[in-house]
């Protein structure tokens, strides 16, 4: 038996040390080759330089990470006690190789496509649809890759959520000196950082043009978004979460949570633009904001994978039917929730932090490309970022009836709620006052008028008025059948204030229409005037 037991143990302690050693190779290839990049986008620019030398560097490179990577995932099982299924294992090793070579692929062209100077068209062409088609592997076999693992991980306690430096890897309910929601908003912010100051570069020519900002902004967001939660909760009782109206320590205390994203975007968007305004005058700070706030829906993606490892910001409990498409270690975790326990049998929780994240993923899309780029000639500076406000409100606005009663803010769960339907209406009206106070700008300046075409304009705002007819007809005769209840479940009333709200910040929207109208035929008679 004791013979048993140490070769049990000493097969373990080599397992660690096999993956550790691993772990460190693949690590240390990874690093050198984003130095490589580095090293080569801030090389001068050669007329015949050789781009098939540094690429062929770099895949002997990327192979090198993804056996190591790959190897390390091998000794995972053993360090364990594991003996996975045949299936497991080709889950897990397959699509770990090949979420190794992917990743170390996409993020090397993206240092290439984005940072480099003069990359020929043909060249940089074929970089971004490679450089797209590894991302989307990306992401597709990490999920693979972990369904090898999963069963394994999180099938009866949830995952790690955290690190502690006197017990290691912590779960929800332990105290963790690193959590890894934190890393996922860091990461998000970052990751949008680059982005930002990429395309500024694209418009301006400087480097580093967010860089100060970025240093403001973000804590002011952060700040932001504790007070913003504070203030939802501060006379809430603290049994249930708030602080009892009393102004202590706690408040203060970000370890324990309690931050909303709704008050960071605020304090965030404010600071960073006010900052941007005086240190930044030489830049047009309507474009930094066409730029930055759309891309924050990227930020806002990423950090709801802490709600994921913190089992928080989910709906209610239904049955697993239906829901086993999700990967396997999202499935698992979903059992779980940091306020209610373990689902009951056959249940899961509504994974809300996994809908918002693609909802902000595809309304990025939808603002920095369609209306961005496809359609940026009939859009004004500003349209673009105060769209962001009107996206972000209207998720909230229909995710939060959804969420789990234990994770809405205020008394009665309104705070966040009413809020979002004032992003909505807020976001909507500056986008027609901006088109009313830039027509005047220019039209005092002497500036060419763009974009009036009166049959568009008029096509549109039919459209539109059918729709806030339909929304508030609709919504007044939900609200008419239902009764007002200290509740932000999906009731009759609350769905039909919803249609209200949203009926009258189309109406905003129309506004922009008929005022392009007015102007349009003021300026089709006086040019008949002339004739």
């Amino acid at each position: 038996f004791y013979d048993s037991l140490n070769f049990k143990l000493g097969y373990m302690v080599g397992a660690i040390i096999f993956f550790t050693i691993c772990a460190l190779a693949a690590a240390g290839l990874f690093a050198f080759g984003i130095y490589k990049s580095v090293s080569f986008v801030k090389t001068p620019i050669i007329q015949n330089e050789s781009y098939p030398r540094f690429f062929k560097n770099q895949i002997m490179l990327g192979i090198g990470f993804t056996v190591a990577f790959t190897a390390m995932l091998v000794w995972i099982y053993p360090w364990n006690g594991i003996t996975p299924k045949i299936y497991e294992s080709i889950q897990g090793i397959l699509g770990g190789a090949i979420f190794a070579a992917s990743l170390f692929t996409s993020i090397n062209l993206f240092i290439v496509y984005y940072y480099r100077q003069s990359i020929p068209d043909t060249i940089k062409k074929h970089i971004f649809r490679v450089m797209m088609l590894f991302f989307t592997i990306t992401v597709l076999s990490i999920f693979v890759c972990t369904n090898g693992y999963a069963d394994y991980m999180n099938k009866t306690e949830p995952l790690p959520n955290g690190i502690s430096f006197t017990q290691g890897l912590v779960r929800p309910g332990d105290e963790a000196f690193i959590t890894f929601y934190a890393l996922c908003i860091l990461g998000g912010a970052i990751f949008v950082y680059f982005l930002c100051n990429h395309k500024m570069k694209l418009e301006y020519g400087d480097d580093n043009i967010f860089e100060s900002t970025f240093l403001v902004a973000f804590p002011a967001g952060i700040v932001g978004a504790r007070l913003f939660y504070v203030i939802g909760n501060f006379n809430v009782p603290r049994e249930k979460g708030g602080f009892g109206g009393v102004f202590d320590g706690n408040v203060f205390n970000l370890r324990q949570g309690g931050l909303t994203i709704l008050g960071g975007a605020i304090m965030g968007i404010a600071v960073g633009a006010l900052w941007f305004i005086l240190r930044k005058k030489k830049y047009n700070i309507w474009v930094a904001v066409d730029i930055v706030l759309p891309t924050i829906l990227i930020a806002q993606a990423i950090g709801r994978l802490g709600n994921f490892f913190n089992i928080e910001v989910h709906g209610a409990q239904v049955a697993e039917t239906g829901w086993e498409w999700l990967p396997r270690i999202i499935f698992n975790n979903a059992h779980f929730s940091s306020a209610n326990g373990v689902a009951e049998a056959g249940k899961l929780y509504v994974p809300l932090f996994l809908i918002e994240a693609l909802v902000n993923l595809f309304g990025y899309g939808l603002l920095a490309h369609v209306f961005g780029i496809k359609l940026r000639k009939y859009t004004e500076l500003g349209d673009i970022g105060f769209g962001y406000i009107i996206w972000y409100g209207l998720t909230r606005m229909f995710l939060e009836p959804l969420r789990d009663s234990s994770f809405n803010m205020g008394n009665n769960g309104y705070w966040s709620w009413v809020w979002s339907m004032i992003f909505v209406i807020v976001g909507c009206a500056l986008i027609l006052g901006n088109h009313i106070i830039r027509y005047y700008l220019k039209k005092k300046k002497g500036l060419p008028i763009n974009n009036l075409n009166e049959k568009r304009s008029m096509v549109n705002a039919l459209i539109i008025s059918v729709a806030i007819v339909t929304l508030v007809a609709l919504g007044a005769l939900l609200m008419s059948q239902g009764t007002y209840v200290e509740s932000i479940a999906y009731s009759k009333y609350n769905l039909g204030l919803m249609l209200i709200i949203l009926g009258a910040s189309l109406g905003m929207i129309e506004g922009v229409c008929i005022f392009n109208i007015a102007i349009a035929k003021k300026q089709a008679g006086k040019v008949n005037e002339q004739i």
